[in-house]
């Protein structure tokens, strides 16, 4: 859900900066007779620039509870390796009992 947020923010951010430019830089806002052309090319960049980005933090993501989840389920619910402030962020998200069989 947060890397789809990531890829809303990213287009509407996108397309907000085509209005501004053409409507304040250039002052072409005016004369442009179809908007639609140029909305969509720069949704359709955007949206495979955004992929490119939030895919590797994605797969980042995934991979880091993939570990948290294989630490745990070896270690009978307990975890043993990891950063110690990666366990203190946990264990403020999810209570005392965090780390805990």
């Amino acid at each position: 859900m947060f890397v789809f947020i990531g890829f809303l923010f990213i287009v509407g951010m996108s397309n907000l900066t085509l209005f501004i430019l053409t409507k304040y830089a250039f002052k072409s806002y005016d004369h442009i007779q179809s908007y639609w052309i140029p909305v969509v090319i720069i949704s359709v960049s955007s949206t495979f620039i955004a992929g490119l980005f939030l895919g590797l933090f994605d797969e980042a993501v995934a991979c880091t509870l993939q570990c948290l989840a294989i630490d745990r389920e070896l270690h009978n619910g307990d975890t043993k390796f990891g950063p110690p402030t990666y366990h203190k962020k946990l264990r403020d998200i999810f209570g005392d009992g965090y780390g805990k069989p």
